[in-house]
């Protein structure tokens, strides 16, 4: 009768560990990104103002958050010289990229470089309620440090900002937290090689397996970053530190275009 009862829970504890692990599984399928799933428009000669429009994602749009957050957040940087979002550098296509992979279930902790007035930090962190916002900048403008308290005030908890020159301050930030991880990366800071370059082989030290990399202003259609951005861009590639998964001009303006990467 008791080798019975031990046969019976061992069956029983072997189905609950493979119940276990089958579960384990589906949620770890299910929490990763689907490199597929980034909008990229079926026409090889697409622009990035053909990413959101005529595709699955065309009905994309920002979060209620974000909308409910916009006017207060509108107020806090006209305190310090905007008029309405004419500081906002990023186009529709970009910010809209931005706020679709800050959404996924998977991106929980956010990196940035060139935070100014705010702007993508702010459409990152109302891409969902759990997000956290890394941001380097390198302080050149008053507003910056004031806006980033406004950050850590609106969203306690969520939002730590670091001022100072990235080829110091975000290599100091590894060293002193090696177990930190990020996994959505977006480069918007310096427009000089050397930096950019520096930039990104530091992020990748604290990059998540699954991550993703936004890297703003390559290309453009007037090739005009080519020397400095794209330089950096296409040497992290030749390193073999990132992989590119997409780029685009922006078809409407010359000047504008971003690229979309992964760290290895």
């Amino acid at each position: 009768m008791a080798k019975n009862n031990w046969n019976r829970v061992a069956i029983c504890l072997t189905l609950f560990f493979l119940v276990y692990v089958i579960y384990r599984r589906r949620c770890r399928s299910s929490s990763k990104f689907d490199e597929n799933s980034i909008f990229i428009p079926e026409n090889s000669k697409f622009t990035c103002d053909d990413l959101f429009e005529g595709n699955s994602f065309g009905k994309f749009n920002f979060s209620a958050k974000y909308f409910e957050d916009l006017p207060a957040f509108r107020e806090e940087t006209k305190k310090h010289g905007t008029v309405g979002d004419e500081h906002l550098v990023m186009f529709l296509s970009e910010q809209l990229a931005l706020h679709y992979l800050a959404g996924k279930k998977v991106f929980k902790s956010v990196c940035e470089t060139g935070f100014n007035y705010g702007h993508s930090s702010f459409n990152f962190i109302t891409a969902r309620p759990d997000s956290k916002i890394l941001s380097f900048d390198i302080g050149l403008h008053s507003h910056t440090l004031e806006i980033m308290a406004y950050f850590k005030k609106t969203y306690l908890g969520r939002f730590t900002g670091i001022i100072g020159d990235s080829r110091f301050t975000l290599p100091k930030f590894v060293t002193d937290h090696p177990d930190y991880k990020c996994n959505l990366f977006f480069l918007d800071g310096s427009n000089t090689y050397e930096v950019v370059l520096s930039d990104l082989k530091s992020f990748s030290k604290i990059s998540d397996e699954e991550n993703i990399i936004i890297f703003d202003g390559y290309p453009t259609k007037d090739n005009s970053s080519v020397e400095t951005l794209g330089k950096a861009w296409e040497q992290a590639k030749s390193d073999e530190v990132i992989a590119e998964l997409m780029r685009c001009r922006k078809g409407r303006d010359a000047t504008k275009g971003f690229s979309i990467g992964k760290f290895l």
